[in-house]
Parts: C-alpha cells; structure tokens; sequence
C-alpha cells in the first residue's frame, strides 16, 4: 500500500510538474516584461496537453457543465530556425501565411499573433 501511494504521488507530481513550471516562467516574464517581437511563417497548431488538473466549472444558465482547457502548440519558421510557441489560445492561422509573434523570452507563451500586411515585403 505504502508502494502504491508514493508511485502515486511521484506520478502525480510528474504529471503536474511541467504545468507549474510554465506557470511560473509566464509569471516571471509578466513581472519583468520581457517580451519578443518576431515575424514568422505560421506552420501548423496542434493540442499538446489537457488534464484534469486543467478543468473549470462553466455556469451557464442552469446548469454547471466543466470545460476541458487545452495548451496549444504553435509551430513557426524564422529566419533562425523553427519555433515552438506554447498557447492556452487557440488561433485561427493559415498555413505559410506571415504573422508577428509575440511571446515570452522565459516561457516562450504566445501573448499577441498579428498578421502582418502584404506590403512588408516578408518572405
């Protein structure tokens, strides 16, 4: 029984840890804003994580329906190389289009998605 509980916690405590972990890095770029501003070409948007420990109660008019909150991966290519940006939002984004990123230099949390116009002269 002893056995049981602490494989139990351990995996809690994994499970749980890289949630906590992007918390706190979003915490410490919303306190020193340090922010990045890139311009990229959209690749793709994927679910990357969703758990119970990412549940909430949604009151709609009489009733209480829980609501499942995802994270969101964001796949870019910049002039350096490919991106991963982290998402609790889901963004309407066409493939290969140009946006502007702006995400958190510790957490690499998207906070704004621009599209940029055509005359910028991006490619």
């Amino acid at each position: 029984m002893v056995l049981f509980v602490i494989l139990l916690s351990i995996w809690l405590i994994g499970y749980v840890f890289t949630f906590i972990v992007f918390d706190i890095l979003v915490v410490v770029d919303l306190i020193t804003k340090n922010y990045i501003t890139e311009s990229a070409r959209f690749l793709e948007q994927y679910i990357f994580r969703s758990t119970s420990y990412l549940d909430k109660c949604v009151y709609e008019k009489r009733n209480i329906k829980n609501v499942r909150i995802y994270q969101y991966k964001v796949a870019a290519k910049t002039r350096s190389g490919i991106k991963i940006f982290t998402s609790v939002e889901y963004f309407e984004l066409k493939s290969n289009e140009t946006y502007e990123f702006v995400y958190g230099k510790k957490s690499k949390a998207l906070v704004e998605v621009k599209k940029l116009s055509a005359g910028c002269g991006n490619s």
